[in-house]
């Protein structure tokens, strides 16, 4: 329930309870290996999900969304140990995920004249 909780076609608000519910129960490696043997793909497909799906035609991000995707990092964070799930982190593309979510954060600081380090 919790997984299904965290999917698009729920409201952000819903999704987000998902997410910390899932980050609180991920809190050690011994719980999140125990979440992961349960439902290890559906987690991860919703932590990119989450990731990728936060961006808007006019470039900016809504206070709801960018507390969403805050969320799936945190979540992310299960990849601090070792497991199954980085299988499925690589194979549902985490590597382009990530790209894009620091170029994007490059190409706004320099419309700002901020330097990207």
């Amino acid at each position: 329930m919790m997984v299904q909780c965290m999917g698009r076609s729920h409201p952000h608000s819903v999704r987000m309870e998902g997410f910390k519910l899932a980050h609180c129960l991920a809190i050690s490696e011994q719980g999140c290996l125990e979440m992961m043997s349960l439902c290890c793909e559906p987690i991860v497909e919703a932590i990119i999900s989450a990731m990728c799906g936060w961006s808007s035609s006019s470039g900016k991000v809504a206070n709801d969304q960018m507390s969403l995707l805050v969320e799936a990092c945190h979540l992310a964070r299960i990849t601090r140990w070792a497991g199954e799930h980085h299988i499925y982190f690589w194979k549902l593309g985490i590597d382009r995920v990530l790209l894009d979510l620091l170029l994007d954060n490059c190409h706004k600081r320099n419309k700002l004249n901020i330097s990207c380090r």
